[in-house]
């Protein structure tokens, strides 16, 4: 019992910190479009608030100071001060024209002007996957949010211009080195040319010189996939659920075929425009997969002695997931259907890679425990139970408290 005690103790303690960074995972992408006229080279970009506000070396809930243009409550989380924003934006334009680096065939790099930025929700953002579109919504000047958010939960879009600059001279496209590291490290960059668009994992550094090889797409794909497991703490409760709720392997191997199968589906779906995502779905969606990791570790409470979930919900609640990943990798597809193929294929083989890790590392934690007469497979169960119960509680109650006040806002 003693044992039992102490490792639920240690996994409690070790998912803390893990909910802590969760927070600026909700939307870390680098959406960006470059387009020219008789005038120079234009650039549309979508980042997170964060990426322009947060120090290198900033930390949560260590007594740092509030980012620029923010202020911390009562929860030491910066939240944006629009009265400051509205007063002098000087900082903050400076940050947005330095944020992006391009490099010409020539050394040297060239000025950028910005013309438009609009900060947004996240639940709420506009769309951004339509160039036209972008063009005529995002108008000259500034553009605030109605009420103060969570910098966390902002975006900024951003129209910028790079002065008598032709597409063809630019060579390669970079983020500034300063860029907080939980965002540098963990984004995916979408860049949209007229000729096509290139999608990478981390730093920002695409390079035009040679679009790449459909081995190289595939490898991009396949590491977005494994990185997606790894980081996504719901995700990786999820397949607890489908491990520790199987009674043997071979239910094991299923769970994980159907759940991939489900997700592939509505990511699938999303990408090709065949399913849309209204910006208000998506805390929805998040509190949905925060209640479905609640489902799956109360049925492992309550059917102890045989599967926990059936496999047409195990299904079920990867099509669920699908939404979320789809959320994520929104417009992360290339423009042809063969490269849709490559994108689906690398990422869900990456994503079955990842989830085989996991079930491979928590089988050596099983027989481990059991060799050394640590826990046995019950005890073992309870002490990822509990924990995991409650981090998904309340992540449920957080995500549906921000649903609600989606709703209240609009």
């Amino acid at each position: 019992m003693q044992s039992l005690f102490r490792t639920l103790l240690i996994l409690s303690f070790s998912l803390l910190p893990l909910t802590a960074n969760a927070h600026f995972q909700n939307f870390l992408a680098r959406i960006i479009y470059l387009t020219e006229d008789a005038g120079g080279t234009w650039i549309y970009a979508r980042v997170p608030m964060a990426s322009l506000l947060l120090e290198p070396d900033w930390q949560q809930g260590d007594n740092s100071p509030a980012p620029p243009y923010t202020r911390l409550n009562t929860e030491q989380r910066p939240v944006l001060d629009l009265p400051a924003l509205s007063g002098d934006k000087q900082l903050l334009k400076n940050r947005a024209v330095s944020y992006l680096q391009i490099h010409l065939e020539q050394t040297g790099s060239p000025g950028i002007e910005l013309e438009s930025a609009r900060i947004e929700p996240i639940a709420q953002r506009s769309p951004f996957g339509y160039l036209p579109a972008i063009e005529q919504t995002l108008q000259p000047g500034w553009s605030l949010p109605a009420s103060t958010l969570l910098l966390e939960e902002a975006v900024i879009d951003l129209k910028l211009r790079v002065p008598d600059t032709r597409l063809q001279q630019i060579r390669r496209i970079t983020s500034a080195g300063t860029e907080w590291p939980v965002i540098r490290d963990q984004s995916i960059n979408i860049l949209t040319t007229p000729t096509g668009k290139l999608t990478s994992n981390g730093p920002l550094d695409i390079s035009f010189a040679a679009p790449p090889g459909i081995g190289e797409r595939l490898a991009t794909q396949f590491a977005s996939g494994v990185h997606h497991v790894l980081i996504g703490l719901d995700h990786l409760l999820f397949l607890c659920v489908l491990v520790f709720g199987a009674k043997q392997w071979r239910r094991v191997i299923h769970n994980s075929l159907i759940f991939t199968a489900g997700h592939s589906l509505t990511l699938g779906a999303v990408a090709l425009g065949w399913l849309a995502l209204p910006p208000l779905s998506i805390p929805l969606i998040e509190t949905l997969i925060a209640l479905s990791i609640v489902y799956g570790f109360l049925r492992l409470l309550l059917t102890p002695d045989r599967h926990a979930l059936p496999l047409w919900q195990v299904g079920m609640i990867g099509l669920l997931h699908g939404l979320g990943f789809a959320n994520v990798l929104e417009h992360a597809t290339g423009l042809k259907v063969s490269e849709l193929l490559v994108h689906w294929a690398g990422f869900n083989l990456g994503i079955e890679a990842g989830q085989i890790l996991v079930f491979v590392t928590l089988a050596i934690a099983h027989w481990a425990s059991t060799q050394f007469n640590c826990l046995n497979r019950t005890q073992l169960t309870k002490a990822i139970i509990y924990p995991s119960l409650a981090l998904a509680l309340f992540w449920t109650v957080e995500r549906g408290l921000g649903w609600v006040e989606t709703l209240g806002a609009t």
